[in-house]
């Protein structure tokens, strides 16, 4: 079921226009997955799986997929503020941070930003700008008590 949650906010995120459009947002019992488009079809993703376990996790899926295996090194622009993010897994053709508390810091630096930039070592970036993230914070609370 979270899978099939997942897969269809991507599919509506993906027929979108995500410049100027809020996260897209779904929820369930214990389970939140928000979803940011930028202009060129870049996808940033926060999900959170409170149901069986803690788990949280940011993924950027760059539209020119990240090649190779292992880790990448990963900063997030915030409103022109550089910060850095960590080592981030290869993860099905983009980034994904999985560690919880990390993942929990980088979201609440993030629900400052009004513009949120990607940037991964030796790989084009992306810009996201911020707008609906209000949605999210109520999302991350409600499905995983943050």
């Amino acid at each position: 079921m979270r899978i099939l949650i997942v897969l269809v906010f991507l599919f509506f995120a993906g027929t979108a226009h995500a410049q100027g459009l809020p996260w897209a947002t779904g929820n369930a019992k214990g389970w939140f997955v928000a979803t940011k488009l930028d202009a060129a079809g870049n996808k940033l993703i926060i999900t959170c799986d409170a149901a069986t376990q803690e788990r949280a996790a940011i993924l950027y899926l760059p539209k020119i997929p990240v090649r190779g295996s292992g880790q990448l090194e990963v900063s997030l622009g915030l409103d022109g503020t550089l910060v850095p993010a960590g080592h981030w897994q290869i993860f099905q053709g983009g980034v994904a941070a999985k560690d919880y508390a990390a993942v929990v810091d980088l979201v609440e630096k993030m629900s400052d930003a009004f513009m949120i930039d990607v940037h991964l070592a030796g790989q084009p970036g992306a810009s996201f700008d911020n707008f609906g993230f209000e949605e999210v914070s109520k999302g991350l609370a409600q499905a995983c008590g943050r």
